[in-house]
């Protein structure tokens, strides 16, 4: 059976961790300092596939420089690569979009093109052969462009705030107005993480963990009760 963790999740830092329940464990971003990855990995990097970034942000990249450094592989796309400093590192891979990708005879990975203000981000489709789990991965993207797989199992997606909390905080003055443009194409907010489940179809789904939730913005529990609604799965926020 699938486990999922959130180390952090948030604007503050980010990362998740997949275990199979088999011995291998994936890192989903390490934006957070390296200590922390440790004692959420009990400091042994044994089982550790590897780590998985979506895009270059140091709130999701924090700690890649000490992973590539203890000999765990990192993949992300190049642009990402790039824009970090470590194209040239021998423990980084090359993702690739929707290039099918097998780490460690446990995962498959088909990474997709995010939208989001970086290099070149990427969302992430997600198969454990051990847990049997078919799992999307998608943070700091405002919206996704692709029909997923009805297979899905388990869904790790950004629910950033409600456009009713925003503009409320805004016409409030807890939020700058200037920050409105970068917010509404760099991030989800609810309305647009339920188009997204409407337009596809999931008779598998097991579960759903909201993340990347805004400290201002975001608004939990209305979140978790309307995805939990529209998709009959328990939800999550992290």
């Amino acid at each position: 059976m699938l486990e999922v963790t959130a180390i952090a999740s948030g604007s503050t830092g980010n990362a998740y961790l997949l275990d199979d329940g088999a011995g291998h464990k994936l890192l989903l971003e390490c934006g957070v300092p390296f200590q922390k990855l440790l004692q959420a990995l009990n400091f042994n990097l044994i089982q550790l596939s590897g780590c998985l970034l979506t895009h270059e942000h140091k709130d999701h990249s924090k700690a890649v420089d000490d992973l590539l450094k203890h000999s765990v592989r990192v993949y992300t796309s190049k642009g990402t690569a790039r824009a970090l400093g470590i194209d040239d590192h021998w423990n980084y891979k090359a993702a690739t979009e929707l290039l099918e990708q097998r780490i460690d005879g446990a995962w498959t990975v088909v990474p997709l093109k995010a939208e989001h203000d970086a290099a070149e981000p990427f969302i992430y489709l997600i198969w454990s052969r051990f847990a049997d789990a078919h799992i999307l991965f998608a943070t700091d993207t405002y919206y996704i462009r692709y029909k997923m797989p009805e297979d899905l199992t388990h869904i790790l997606i950004e629910a950033n705030y409600s456009m009713e909390h925003l503009n409320e905080n805004i016409a409030d003055g807890i939020v700058e107005a200037a920050r409105k443009p970068r917010i509404l194409h760099s991030h989800m907010n609810l309305d647009t993480l339920k188009e997204f489940i409407k337009a596809n179809r999931f008779p598998n789904l097991q579960a759903v963990y909201l993340i990347h939730m805004s400290n201002d913005n975001a608004e939990e529990e209305r979140m978790v009760k309307e995805v939990e609604e529209l998709t009959g799965v328990p939800v999550t926020a992290f």
